[in-house]
């Protein structure tokens, strides 16, 4: 039997997980040594530390490899903030978005009032000042085909709130589906809402979609989007 290829071999697959995680392993001992070294200079208190990323992995889910989607190995990524003196210990599960990071170092540093940013300060999550249900918007601007590095007008979207996810692809005409999941019922997101499912979709899930779909076009609009 000719052996299988890619994703579909379960040997390279288990490989390539384990290598993938020993990297994280070795990440999280350079960090910890990193954080010890601050706290040895006494100056820990007043460092903030922020460590993020700018995508996720597949790592063989959904049958595909590396980044570009809108599937949670893609696009939930880490976030983490360290500053003793400021920041306690906790975990939150509110959506937040890069942009929220620019605006929150600037918060930490009193310059909010300097520069102008898209995103919101997470200080209010974090002081728990702020119990308004938040939601998060996501776009995927592929370059053109070309590869010229020229991106497309017609951005993808992804707009996040609470348990739900709906995604949007660029443009209508597209021979591409839109999806909506709820993370809490579905955190494999291997049932999609609508879509396909859209005919036979209730009226709450359409309504859910059509609430999701509202709220990003408001989103675009207050920042003057051209994909609006």
């Amino acid at each position: 039997m000719k052996e299988q290829q890619g994703y579909f071999n379960t040997t390279n697959l288990q490989r390539w997980q384990a290598n993938y995680y020993g990297l994280i392993t070795e990440l999280d001992e350079w960090i910890g040594l990193f954080i010890q070294k601050l706290i040895s200079l006494g100056i820990a208190d007043n460092t903030l530390v922020v460590f993020t990323s700018d995508h996720g992995e597949h790592l063989g889910s959904h049958g595909m490899r590396s980044k570009s989607t809108f599937y949670e190995e893609s696009a939930h990524i880490p976030l983490t903030l360290w500053m003793p003196k400021y920041i306690p210990g906790l975990a939150i599960d509110d959506p937040v978005s890069h942009l929220d990071v620019h605006s929150t170092i600037l918060d930490y540093l009193e310059a909010s009032g300097q520069y102008k940013s898209d995103g919101r300060s997470l200080r209010r999550l974090i002081e728990v000042t702020d119990k308004e249900d938040s939601f998060v918007v996501t776009m995927w601007n592929a370059t053109d085909s070309t590869w010229d590095g020229t991106p497309k007008r017609e951005p993808a979207f992804m707009i996040r709130k609470g348990d739900w996810k709906l995604i949007l692809p660029n443009q209508a005409s597209l021979n591409v589906i839109d999806m909506l999941f709820n993370l809490r019922e579905d955190p494999h997101e291997l049932y999609n809402l609508v879509g396909l499912n859209g005919t036979t979709a209730d009226d709450a899930t359409i309504g859910k979609a059509e609430h999701l779909t509202a709220l990003l076009v408001k989103y675009l609009d207050e920042l003057d989007s051209p994909a609006t």
